[in-house]
């Protein structure tokens, strides 16, 4: 029994550390992928929080941070940070559509995945790894469907990975490094600003772990870079909401509430899932 287990094994670990599985995982990630993402993309899906993204990018381009630009006086957004409806309105001003920053983010997406793999290299991990990493990716179908769909999950990915990749710990950083690293921060928090502390968690890691090998100089940078990042839309909540805070005025807070009454209100019915 125990000869035959070890076989088994060894054929397993055999099967993962293959080159042919890697490519033939590839390509399967890449026709699931892509004819999940092509299927949403023909059904017109954009996700359930579309509307309020392009909106606020029409918004800017309209020079009110509002999803109700077109009143005649448009309410400033308490809800989301500016980030990935800036983005949107980059690609809008630029070519009318925001299509072109779903093609950047299939691009992304790709680089990401790319840039993991040197991470993964950099740590000892070979070929099994990569596999099993595969493996995983194309039973979560529920992350690569965000390619498609106008949400931020994939350019803050995009983001931390290469912020990962870039790490001043592993390669040996420039002049620029610190600069890139505060404003790839600074994005990722206007995207999702959970991701606040990021910057400050990365130099407590290195102060605690990597003390002889880190560059302060870098960090320094980092965080000055990204504190800057901060002041825009701080001063923007400051003159339109009287409140000096880098996060949206109400964030989460509504959701909640609308979870909390929905349930409590008679005779109404909610369809949504708060």
């Amino acid at each position: 029994r125990f000869p035959e287990t070890h076989d088994m094994r060894a054929a397993l670990l055999a099967l993962l550390r293959s080159r042919r599985t890697y490519h033939v995982l590839i390509v399967l990630n890449v026709i699931v992928g892509g004819a999940l993402c092509l299927n949403i993309t023909r059904l017109g899906g954009t996700g359930a929080d579309a509307h309020s993204y392009l909106a606020l990018a029409k918004g800017i381009l309209h020079g009110h941070y509002s999803m109700y630009w077109d009143l005649p006086h448009p309410f400033p957004d308490t809800f989301r940070a500016p980030g990935y409806p800036a983005y949107l309105a980059l690609f809008i001003g630029l070519f009318g559509t925001w299509r072109w920053a779903g093609l950047l983010q299939v691009a992304l997406f790709v680089l990401s995945i790319h840039l993991m793999f040197r991470v993964m290299g950099r740590s000892g991990f070979g070929t099994a790894a990569r596999n099993v990493f595969l493996l995983l990716l194309l039973s979560s179908q529920n992350v690569v469907m965000y390619v498609s769909l106008v949400n931020p999950e994939v350019p803050a990915l995009a983001c931390l990975v290469i912020m990962t990749f870039h790490d001043p710990v592993y390669r040996q950083p420039k002049w620029s490094t610190g600069i890139g690293l505060g404003l790839l921060a600074g994005f990722v928090f206007q995207c999702r600003p959970v991701f606040l502390l990021l910057p400050v968690a990365r130099c407590v890691v290195d102060l605690l772990f990597f003390r002889a090998r880190a560059s302060w100089l870098t960090n320094a940078t980092m965080l000055l870079v990204f504190g800057l990042t901060l002041l825009p839309f701080s001063i923007w909540n400051r003159e339109h909401h009287g409140v000096f805070r880098p996060t949206p005025l109400e964030g989460g807070g509504g959701v909640f509430h609308f979870g909390y009454w929905s349930g409590r209100i008679p005779d109404y019915h909610q369809h949504r899932y708060w």
